[in-house]
């Protein structure tokens, strides 16, 4: 803290010539050198500018106090170490403009001091350069105490055994070392603070900038910034960090940017620069914000972004930034509202990227992360309940993507390299842009596909919805649906699956695939489950009973079941690709112990090739046309305009002698 000098002998500069010799004793009054226990005052009212060289052979002198000090037009500035002389100065305070103006130049030598104020009183201006030699301070520095400070450092070692509080500039360059033994404030009691850095290297226990309602801004272009324990980018004030260029800060600990209803924001902006944190926290209490274009930021723990109910905190990752975490990932936790924007570059996390809370309750609204470029990679990715993923880009991980809340992949192609599981009331849109999910997919909620086409690699299991308007759904593995699972789509809805269809469904009222495709590709054999009842050559079979507006076999052969062996038929309104012959259908059997029909309606267009007849399918089922003039149900009648002639059908009776490829029965 500041203290008053004490009045134990006085010693003035006297000398008006423009410079002189600190050893000279006419120089002062009265005319004797300093000595201990000496208050010093370089001090000038006049117009000349002053400029003391300091010299000194006694050793061992310990000033009480050093002021230097113009009150007039001319300046007054105390040179240690011209001439190459480095001789050592010891205080226990000195004022660097107490009342007016002063400079304290070294370029040699060292410099003991227990307080050093820069700018002590209101109006008052203090500078610092230091170039070489090393100055000490042994309890706390101010630069900018209640006037203005200045601290321009090239090189030499500068080190503070205190606090360091820059509420003035600090500029390091150069080879220059500062090195602060406890915190090192920029930015406190009211008045701005800045410090710029362009090379050197900065040591200091707890890094705070913007302090207590003070504004604050740390600039590091080139150089190393080391911070022993904590970094704070706006504790209870307003703090800003700029890292551009090679800049490098480390933070052993904790690294807070908005903490404790301050604001903090940090920017991240060269391709060289590094930053190594503990532990970071963006919004923890307060307001934080991070923005990331280029660089590497490496967080050896955890990240949050919007920590605690009264915490907000957003991130943007874009260009060629990369942002590393080696723990867990949280956007919004404890009720804190977290952001994340991505639009390029990568985020790598170790553990689990969270998106929204994982306390209780679960669910954090307003937490959401927005991917529109660039990757994703994780150990894991949880969407909880509440919040929202979208965007699109790469996204990867080794341990699965399990989403609670809202997943929506738009505004371009998207792809998910991991096993995918969509809890119940977890939602997952598909619109406008195409996506690829390569691992399983689980869907146990509501998968929603619009305007746009989706491919699943892996296993696709059904346990809850899947509504498609205008899609192209490609499985290129098995597609199983069990009891509680169901399907919607309408005309233009297609489900091309490489694989298996096993379908248990019962959710015969909420099924509705009656004017869609479904397409089995490939060369080989695809079971294929039926879930609809037998309701005989009907339209009332094409009614909440699974039908497919049409069944298309690409390749391969179909190899019919259900869960029981009978009483269950498929109903088609077009089915295209069988293979005839003798009679018979030869790419489409029934497991073992089946007796499973499959419906066509005789007069749609595409099925002109069957003849409106009736095919026998190994294993004891049917091929059977449904011809009938009762009244379509509904969903047949959209497709009224392309079934000609269905008002003049008549019932075929099944001893009716077929023609063609038909059978006589």
């Amino acid at each position: 803290m500041f203290q008053v000098p004490q009045a134990v002998a006085q010693i003035k500069w006297v000398d008006q010539s423009g410079g002189g010799w600190w050893n000279t004793p006419p120089n002062w009054s009265p005319a004797r050198v300093p000595r201990t226990a000496d208050d010093v005052y370089l001090t000038q009212s006049g117009a000349v500018n002053e400029t003391v060289w300091y010299y000194n052979l006694s050793s061992g002198i310990l000033l009480e106090s050093l002021t230097i000090d113009s009150t007039g037009p001319g300046t007054i500035t105390l040179w240690q170490g011209y001439g190459g002389y480095n001789q050592s100065l010891s205080a226990d305070n000195e004022y660097i403009g107490y009342n007016g103006t002063g400079t304290f130049t070294q370029t040699g030598g060292s410099n003991e001091v227990n307080w050093l104020y820069l700018g002590l009183n209101p109006g008052s201006s203090g500078s610092y350069n230091l170039s070489a030699g090393g100055l000490l301070v042994k309890q706390g520095e101010y630069i900018g105490y209640n006037g203005t400070g200045t601290f321009t450092q090239t090189g030499g070692s500068s080190s503070v055994n205190g606090n360091l509080c820059v509420s003035g500039t600090y500029n390091l360059s150069g080879l220059g070392q500062l090195g602060v033994l406890d915190d090192e404030y920029i930015g406190l009691d009211n008045k701005t603070g800045t410090f710029t850095q362009t090379g050197g290297s900065n040591t200091a226990m707890d890094l705070k900038v913007g302090f207590s309602g003070t504004p604050g801004t740390y600039n590091l272009s080139a150089g190393q910034l080391f911070v022993e324990a904590d970094g704070y980018i706006g504790k209870s004030g307003t703090g800003t960090y700029n890292l551009s260029g090679l800049g490098t800060l480390v933070v052993g600990v904790d690294e807070y940017i908005g903490f404790n209803g301050g604001t903090g924001t940090f920017t991240q902006t060269g391709a060289g620069g590094t930053n190594s944190v503990g532990g970071e926290y963006i919004g923890y209490g307060g307001t934080g914000t991070f923005t990331q274009t280029a660089g590497t930021n490496t967080v050896m723990g955890n990240l949050w972004v919007g920590y605690n109910p009264s915490g907000t905190g957003s991130y943007s990752l874009s260009g060629t930034g990369l942002l590393s975490v080696r723990g867990n990932e949280y956007i919004g936790y404890g009720g804190g509202t977290g952001t994340f924007t991505q639009t390029g570059g990568t985020n790598t996390v170790t553990g689990t990227l969270y998106v929204g809370n994982v306390a209780n309750p679960p669910g954090t609204a307003g937490a959401s992360y927005t991917l529109s470029g660039g990757t994703i990679s994780a150990g894991s990715i949880q969407v909880n309940g509440g919040t929202t993923f979208s965007g699109c880009g790469t996204i990867s991980t080794s341990g699965g993507f399990v989403n609670s809340g809202a997943v929506t992949f738009t505004g371009g192609p998207a792809t998910v390299n991991s096993d995918f599981t969509n809890q119940a009331g977890g939602n997952v849109q598909i619109t406008s842009s195409p996506a690829v999910l390569t691992g399983n997919f689980t869907n146990n909620g509501t998968v929603t596909l619009t305007n746009s086409n989706v491919t699943f690699v892996g296993t696709y299991s059904e346990n809850g919805a899947y509504i498609s308007s205008l899609g192209t759904t490609y499985m290129k593995g098995d597609a199983l649906i069990s009891p509680t699972g169901y399907w919607q789509g309408g005309a233009g809805d297609t489900w091309s699956i490489s694989g298996n269809f096993t379908n248990q469904s019962t959710q015969n009222t909420s099924w509705s695939t009656a004017l869609s495709t479904i397409s089995l590709t490939g060369p080989n054999n695809h079971l294929f489950y039926v879930a609809g009842a037998d309701k005989g050559a009907s339209l009332a079979g094409y009614t909440n009973n699974f039908a497919w507006g049409t069944l298309s076999i690409g390749g391969g052969s179909l190899v019919l079941s259900a869960s029981g062996t009978s009483g269950y038929a498929q109903y088609v309104t077009t089915i295209l690709g069988l293979a005839l012959s003798s009679g018979g259908v030869t790419n489409v059997s029934e497991s073992a112990g089946s007796s499973l029909n499959i419906y066509y309606l005789a007069s749609a267009p595409g099925n002109a090739y069957l003849n409106d007849a009736i095919y026998n399918l190994s294993g004891g089922g049917e091929l059977i046309p449904v011809n009938s003039a009762v009244p379509l149900p509904p969903a047949v009648l959209l497709l009224a305009p392309a079934l000609t002639g269905l008002g003049c059908l008549r019932r075929r009776l099944r001893s009716r002698q077929m023609t063609g490829h038909g059978v006589t029965h």
